[in-house]
């Protein structure tokens, strides 16, 4: 897929309640949460990124999206940068996940363009990973109705809209969810010392 034809966001808006600061600006080997992910749109040619919610100290040259309807969680954010991204695909990726190899999302992109669905998601020993997918932006208004009329669950979503699974092979630690920091110092002591 072209750069030209996808954009990508990373939802790094969360509560961070667990971890007890912002996650976006926690960092492994001297780079932020948020730098990785944005490291691996420019490594895969995406110029269009959008932040989704960021509310950290550090300054970036992409635009910061707030959700047009608050508290209503991933999907939220979703649809708020969905209106404003400039390509019909989206890359979507958590800012707690900052493992996930460049070439494992290059794969999911590459099957998104190949699919009939409007939603492709990474799944992993049988994971399936909602927030690491890629997503049509004509999804938007969907994502509206979900998040006005309904609870704006995403999977509640992606079962009423359709979507399909990129299987990866990769090691499970490579998508380990960095909610806590039980989780955060142990992947950085097995991983990174």
């Amino acid at each position: 897929m072209q750069e030209k034809q996808i954009s990508m966001v990373v939802l790094a808006g969360g509560a961070s309640s667990r971890m007890g600061r912002d996650k976006s600006d926690l960092t492994i080997e001297g780079k932020t949460f948020l730098e990785m992910q944005i490291e691996k749109g420019k490594k895969l040619g995406i110029s269009d990124i959008l932040l989704s919610g960021y509310h950290g100290e550090k300054k970036y040259e992409y635009p910061i999206i707030s959700d047009r309807f608050p508290g209503k969680g991933p999907l939220g954010g979703l649809e708020a940068c969905f209106c404003k991204a400039k390509n019909p695909y989206c890359l979507v990726l958590g800012v707690d996940v900052p493992l996930v190899p460049a070439d494992e999302l290059a794969a999911l992109i590459r099957q998104a363009q190949n699919s009939d669905e409007k939603a492709v998601i990474l799944s992993h020993s049988g994971h399936e990973e909602p927030l690491m997918g890629v997503y049509r932006t004509e999804l938007a208004d969907a994502m509206l109705e979900e998040i006005t009329q309904r609870k704006g669950a995403v999977f509640a979503f992606l079962r009423r809209n359709g979507y399909e699974c990129y299987e990866s092979q990769a090691p499970d630690w490579y998508f380990s969810n960095i909610n806590d920091p039980e989780t955060y110092k142990e992947i950085v002591r097995k991983h990174f010392k």
